[in-house]
């Protein structure tokens, strides 16, 4: 892969991508990308909202949560991100439940 990578189109290309098993994404290096663009934009809630999906995804609620709660405290009011919490939490408790 050459040249640089745009993070504002990886992120869109990122949040298209629903199918869990979508290895495009880690092949072209968007994880990177966004996490980068996190580290320059720590206090964007849709990024952080988009990482915390994206670890539900991936099977990791654990690594879900500090996003979605980062994301929850600076955009409380926003439905799509109370639900990503939901589903954090949801998923932290079923594994709980498992382990037990």
């Amino acid at each position: 892969m050459g040249g640089a990578v745009d993070p504002r189109e990886i992120y869109l290309r990122a949040r298209g991508a629903s199918d869990p098993g979508d290895k495009t994404l880690l092949e072209s290096g968007a994880a990177d990308a966004l996490r980068t663009w996190v580290r320059s934009r720590p206090d964007d809630p849709a990024v952080l909202n988009n990482l915390a999906q994206r670890r539900l995804r991936q099977g990791d609620p654990v690594g879900a949560h500090p996003y979605a709660e980062r994301a929850l405290e600076i955009l409380p009011d926003s439905p799509e991100i109370r639900r990503t919490m939901e589903r954090v939490k949801a998923a932290l408790e079923k594994k709980n439940a498992a382990a037990r």
